[in-house]
C-alpha cells in the first residue's frame, strides 16, 4: 500500500500503479528439499532482491523521504549546508541505500532531521542502523554539542576519517597517506596473481581489465601524487616482467615505451598520470557542457562565481577536489573549440572558435584587434548571416573559408562548447587520452632511430598464431634473452651461441643465422635465398616475413606458420 500511494501522490496513473502492484502481491516462493520443490511462501515485503523492478520502485519511496526533508527545509525546520553565499543549500545527498543528511549543528534541528527518517523507516519498513551509522561534525562545534547531538541521535560513532563510497571522507594532510590504499588495494590484486603460471597474453589482459581499471574511480574524482603514480606503474611493470611472486624481474624496456599504442609499436597499456588528467578533464567538462547540474551550481557559486571554469587563475584557499579538476584544464582547452550561436558570448580574439582542424584562435591579420569584439558583432542583427565586409577586413581568406562554414543559430540558440577530436562533438576520455599522448610526444620527442620497428610491431599484431604474437613483438624489440642481451645486463658474460658455439647468440643469430636455424628455414615452404633471406638484419628479415615474401610467391599457408617456427627455434 506504501508504494500505492506514493505512486499516485508522484502523479503516476491509477491503473499504472494497479499493474506494479500485481506484479509485487504474485510473488511467491518455494525451498528446494533434496531436490524437490516443497511449500510455497508468499513474502509480506514484495519484490525480492536483484529482481528489476526493484531498483525503481526503491527510488519512488525515496522521494517521499526527499519531499519531507526539502518540505522541512522550506519551513525553516532544516538548514541545509552552503559552501559559499550564493551556493544552494544541500540537505541530502542519496546513493541507494547510502546516505547523507546535512544540518545546522543544533539539537532542535537533529532532532527534527531524526524525526523525518524515524518517520520514513515505519512507512517504508527500511530502518536506520545507528550501530552502522556515524555523524560527522564542523572544526568549530564545540565538544559539549557533539556529545549532546550524538545522545539525540542515538549515534556514537564519529565519522570523517573512513571511506564513503570509496573515496575518503575528508582530505587533509599527506596526499601519499590519504591515497595509499590505492595502492595497497593493487598490490592485494597482483599478489593474489601466479605470475608463474600466466603467458604474456594472460598477463596483458589481466593488466588492461583489472590492474589498471582499479584506481580508475579514485582517479575520476582527484589527482592521484606522483610518487602513488610511480609506485602503482611500478606494480603493474613488476608483475609484467616477473616469472614469480614478489620479484621484480627482468625489465628489458621502460615502461613509457610499452604505454604506447599498439599503431606505434607499443603493447598499448595506459600511462597513468596521463590517463588520470584524461578522466578529470571529463568532470570539467560537464561543470560546461551541464551548468545547472548541482556540482556546478556549488562550484560556481565558490570558485568562478561571476566567470567560466577555463578563466578561472586562482582561488582563495581552494579545496583539493578544485585543484585536481583545475589540473586538467590545459588538457581540455587544447580540444576545446567555441560552438557559435547568437555569437553574444564568444570573444573574437579571445576565444577559440575558428573549426579548424585543430583549434584556435583567428590568426593575426596585423591591424588593430578590439579585445573585446564579440562574433555576435559580426552578423547581421535581424537574419543572422556574416557581414562579409567585416570578414574581409578582419580575417585572411583561410579563415574567411572556415568562418563562412558556420551556421549561427537563428532560434536564440546560445553559444557553447564542443570537443574537436571525436565525432559527436562531446568529450570522451579516450580522445582525450589520445590527445594528452599527442602532446607528451609533442613536448619529449623521441630521437628517431632507423630504421623505424613501429610499422613491424604493429603489423604483428595482425598475425592469426595469437599465442605467439607477444614473442614475435617481442624479438622485435628486443626482449629476448639471449646471451648477448644477457651480458648487456651484467647478467653473465659467456656470449657464444650454446647451439653452434660459433658466433655470439643475438636475437638474430638465435632466429634466423645460426646453422640449425638455418636448417629448419630451409626445410620449410617460405622461400629462401642467401641474398634475400635470411639476411644479418632482424628488422630486413622480419619485413621479409611480413610483407616482401609474398612477393617471392609464397603461399599465405606457409606464411601463417613462420611465428611457430620462431617460437620453436
Amino acid at each position: 500500500m506504501k508504494i500505492w500511494s506514493s505512486g499516485l501522490k508522484l502523479g503516476f496513473a491509477s491503473s499504472w500503479v494497479q499493474w506494479i502492484m500485481l506484479c509485487i502481491s504474485s510473488v511467491s516462493y518455494q525451498v528446494l528439499i533434496n531436490g524437490e520443490a516443497k511449500g510455497k511462501i508468499i513474502p509480506s515485503r514484495g519484490l525480492r532482491q536483484g529482481y528489476p523492478l526493484s531498483p525503481f520502485l526503491f527510488i519512488i519511496l525515496t522521494e517521499a523521504l526527499i519531499a519531507q526533508i526539502q518540505g522541512a527545509e522550506e519551513e525553516g525546520r532544516i538548514t541545509g549546508l552552503r559552501i559559499a553565499r550564493s551556493c544552494p543549500p544541500i540537505s541530502h545527498l542519496l546513493f541507494a541505500d547510502d546516505s547523507l543528511f546535512f544540518c545546522k549543528a543544533d539539537v532542535l534541528q537533529c532532532g527534527e532531521l531524526f524525526k523525518i527518517i524515524k518517520c520514513y523507516g515505519v512507512a517504508s519498513g527500511q530502518q536506520l542502523n545507528t550501530a552502522k551509522s556515524s555523524i560527522f561534525f564542523g572544526s568549530k562545534v564545540p565538544q559539549a554539542t557533539r556529545v549532546e547531538l550524538k545522545r539525540t541521535l542515538g549515534i556514537t560513532k564519529e565519522g570523517g576519517m573512513g571511506t564513503y563510497l570509496g573515496l575518503p571522507e575528508k582530505i587533509s594532510g599527506s596526499k601519499k597517506q590519504v591515497f595509499a590504499f590505492v595502492q595497497d588495494r593493487l598490490s592485494k590484486r597482483i599478489n593474489s596473481w601466479s605470475a608463474r603460471l600466466l603467458s604474456r597474453g594472460g598477463k596483458e589482459v589481466l593488466i588492461k581489465s583489472v590492474a589498471q581499471a582499479l584506481p580508475t574511480y579514485v582517479m575520476s574524482c582527484f589527482l592521484l601524487p606522483q610518487d602513488i603514480i610511480k609506485k602503482l606503474q611500478s606494480a603493474i611493470s613488476n608483475f609484467w616482467w616477473s616469472n614469480k611472486q614478489n620479484s621484480r624481474g627482468l625489465h628489458w624496456i621502460a615502461w613509457d615505451k610499452i604505454c604506447i599504442p599498439i599503431e606505434k609499436g607499443g603493447l598499448g597499456f595506459r600511462d597513468l598520470q596521463l590517463f588520470n588528467l584524461a578522466l578529470l578533464a571529463k568532470q570539467l567538462w560537464r561543470l560546461l557542457y551541464y551548468p545547472s547540474s548541482l556540482l556546478a551550481r556549488i562550484l560556481k557559486s565558490r570558485y568562478y562565481r561571476n566567470t567560466s571554469p577555463l578563466e578561472v587563475e586562482k582561488s582563495n584557499a581552494p579545496s583539493f577536489r578544485w585543484r585536481s579538476i583545475m589540473a586538467a584544464k590545459d588538457l581540455l582547452q587544447k580540444g576545446l573549440r567555441r560552438t557559435i550561436g547568437t555569437g553574444e558570448t564568444t570573444l573574437v580574439w579571445r576565444d577559440q572558435w575558428i573549426p579548424a582542424e585543430q583549434p584556435r584562435l583567428p590568426k593575426d591579420s596585423g591591424i588593430y584587434q578590439d579585445a573585446l569584439l564579440l562574433v555576435s558583432q559580426l552578423l547581421e542583427p535581424l537574419s543572422k548571416e556574416w557581414i562579409l565586409d567585416k570578414l574581409v577586413d578582419l580575417f585572411d581568406v583561410e579563415d574567411n573559408q572556415l568562418i563562412l562554414s558556420i551556421r549561427p543559430s537563428r532560434v536564440q540558440r546560445p553559444d557553447g562548447f564542443c570537443w574537436t577530436y571525436s565525432k559527436p562533438g562531446k568529450y570522451s576520455v579516450k580522445t582525450g587520452y589520445q590527445l594528452a599522448m599527442q602532446l607528451k610526444d609533442l613536448l619529449a620527442p623521441q630521437p628517431i632511430v632507423q630504421p623505424s620497428t613501429d610499422a613491424i610491431k604493429s603489423k604483428i599484431w595482425t598475425l592469426k598464431t595469437r599465442k605467439l604474437k607477444h614473442f614475435a613483438w617481442q624479438s622485435v624489440a628486443g626482449c629476448v634473452p639471449t646471451r648477448c642481451r644477457l651480458a648487456e645486463r651484467h647478467c653473465g658474460t659467456d656470449r657464444k651461441c650454446p647451439r653452434c658455439g660459433a658466433e655470439s647468440e643475438t636475437i638474430n643469430h638465435m632466429l634466423f643465422e645460426c646453422p640449425v636455424a638455418l636448417q629448419v628455414w630451409g626445410f620449410s615452404n617460405i622461400p629462401t635465398n642467401p641474398e634475400v633471406f635470411p639476411r644479418p638484419s632482424l628488422f630486413y628479415n622480419m619485413d621479409y616475413l611480413l610483407w616482401r615474401a609474398r612477393e617471392m610467391r609464397a603461399t599465405e599457408e606457409s606464411l601463417e606458420i613462420f611465428p611457430w617456427i620462431l617460437w620453436y627455434l
